[in-house]
């Protein structure tokens, strides 16, 4: 009996690898976004500016932080495009980002974008939707959908 419950124990947790290792699989490659939403329920204005996250290869995702860019290339070309490199988890159906290394500082707008925690709502292999949990101190809702490229 110790050994039916060990090796059910074990599928279980390979399961949970899985399921990181593929979402990460999955997200690997450039897309293109198409929504942003911030937490107050307010879309953000794309207007002619490209907004494109790269994700970065990632072995054994259910326990390393992958790497990924944030690239935003405005419109206006008397503003600097954006170059953010960010770190992220995936747990389970969450994604989340622990660090942002911003390319120019006084830009915050990829920080305040990212750096909060979604639920990965649909994952596809031409486009996903994260939508952001809410705490108990903000309940407000807020997503990103994007299209592989």
């Amino acid at each position: 009996m110790k050994g039916i419950v060990t090796l059910l124990c074990s599928l279980l947790l390979l399961s949970s690898c899985y399921k990181e290792q593929k979402s990460a699989d999955t997200l690997k490659g450039t897309w293109s976004v198409n929504r942003i939403q911030w937490a107050n329920g307010n879309d953000i204005a794309i207007d002619g500016d490209s907004h494109r996250i790269e994700f970065l290869p990632c072995e054994q995702a259910y326990t390393a932080t992958c790497t990924g860019v944030y690239f935003l290339d405005y419109a206006d070309t008397l503003r600097p495009d954006l170059r953010d490199t960010f770190r992220f988890e995936i747990k389970g159906d969450e994604f989340s980002v622990s660090q942002i290394k911003s390319s120019v500082p006084s830009n915050t707008i990829v920080t305040r974008i990212l750096r909060q925690r979604y639920r990965i709502e649909s994952l596809e292999d031409a486009a996903f939707t994260f939508k952001r949990i809410k705490t108990n101190v903000d309940s407000a809702s807020g997503l990103i959908t994007a299209s592989k490229q």
